[in-house]
């Protein structure tokens, strides 16, 4: 029986074929998230921009730091985000994104028309829900 398949030949033949075109969309997707991410970061580097950014600091961090950094470089935070390390902030100053990275901030991205980085759980909510926080006090307090 010459050119005749059985059937577990042709299952194999076509679970190979799932895997292909499973990843070539994983790889899509992977080069559409770096494009993304390299347009966001280069629009947040604009000298000139103002208004919402997030700002991402490495997850070692103290929380406390973090927002004195923000304070630091001039800005105003708004609330945490469900990613660890980040911070969602307000700034009218511009440049402020260089000032972020040069007090610690490893990755500063404009303001997106969406809740979707502030989104989830108690993490939504204005750090002004938190009265009890320590650094919350310090940075009331004024200048150290």
């Amino acid at each position: 029986m010459i050119g005749v398949k059985t059937n577990g030949e042709a299952e194999r033949g076509a679970v190979s074929a799932h895997l292909v075109a499973t990843a070539f969309l994983l790889a899509t997707a992977v080069v559409v998230c770096a494009l993304a991410t390299a347009l966001l970061v280069r629009a947040a580097a604009d000298p000139a921009r103002t208004g919402r950014f997030t700002a991402f600091f490495p997850v070692t961090t103290p929380p406390e730091a973090r927002l004195l950094a923000i304070v630091a470089a001039g800005g105003v935070p708004v609330r945490e985000s469900w990613i660890p390390g980040g911070i969602e902030l307000e700034s009218e100053e511009p440049g402020i994104a260089s000032r972020l990275e040069a007090e610690g901030a490893r990755l500063v991205l404009p303001g997106l028309p969406t809740n979707l980085l502030a989104a989830g759980g108690c993490s939504g909510g204005s750090l002004a829900d938190f009265p009890d926080r320590p650094a919350l006090s310090k940075l009331r307090a004024g200048p150290l």
